[in-house]
């Protein structure tokens, strides 16, 4: 069972910093008051702020050709 927690720990940990990377990437979509909130957000309540910001504050990129 403790395995199981571990690993629940990494894969969060993992969703967490890959939450954080794509609000850097996508800065440009965001303003800088949105980006600000997310990343406070997501700081202070990594799991919920991660599950949140994939959920609600992720907005499709378009692609350009």
């Amino acid at each position: 069972m403790d395995s199981f927690w571990w690993l629940l720990g990494v894969v969060a940990a993992v969703a967490w910093a890959v939450a954080l990377v794509d609000m850097v990437r996508r800065r440009s979509a965001l303003t800088r008051g949105q980006l600000a909130a997310w990343v406070l957000i997501v700081v202070i309540l990594p799991v919920l702020g991660t599950i949140l910001y994939f959920v609600v504050g992720r907005q499709p990129q378009t692609r350009t050709s």
